[in-house]
């Protein structure tokens, strides 16, 4: 499933809840702690790590989430980022959003490099590869 973001042919960043604005998480849960623990007890849930990062895929209907939590030490530890692929007019856009209460720098910093992320993709589905 994780190949459905290499292939998608638009990638749309959206808002961002960060350091301050803890109580308006865009994720749908309250804080790290709640989110983990509600998905990793979702039977519909695939829970992985990947270079300590805990990383759990949820299908359901038609959307496909991808949760990245960061693992403790992390710089902007403790947050987590939600990607979800969305289909719209017949292209699939990765939608994100992330929750982050570490300092604003760590946070900014976290978010540009999920940004640097997705442009590599985008550039990756313009060449055809």
């Amino acid at each position: 499933m994780i190949r459905i973001f290499v292939v998608a042919a638009t990638i749309i960043v959206s808002c961002f809840a960060v350091a301050g604005e803890v109580d308006k998480p865009t994720i749908g849960y309250p804080s790290y702690e709640a989110a983990l623990t509600d998905l990793k007890s979702n039977p519909k849930a695939n829970v992985s790590v990947q270079g300590g990062w805990t990383i759990i895929e949820v299908n359901s209907n038609n959307e496909m989430a991808l949760w990245l939590f960061t693992p403790e030490g992390h710089f902007a530890h403790p947050a987590v980022v939600k990607r979800n692929v969305v289909e719209t007019e017949g292209a699939v856009h990765i939608v994100m959003n992330a929750l982050c209460v570490a300092s604003k720098s760590s946070c900014d910093k976290l978010i540009k490099q999920f940004e640097n992320l997705n442009d590599q993709i985008s550039k990756k589905m313009s060449k055809g590869l």
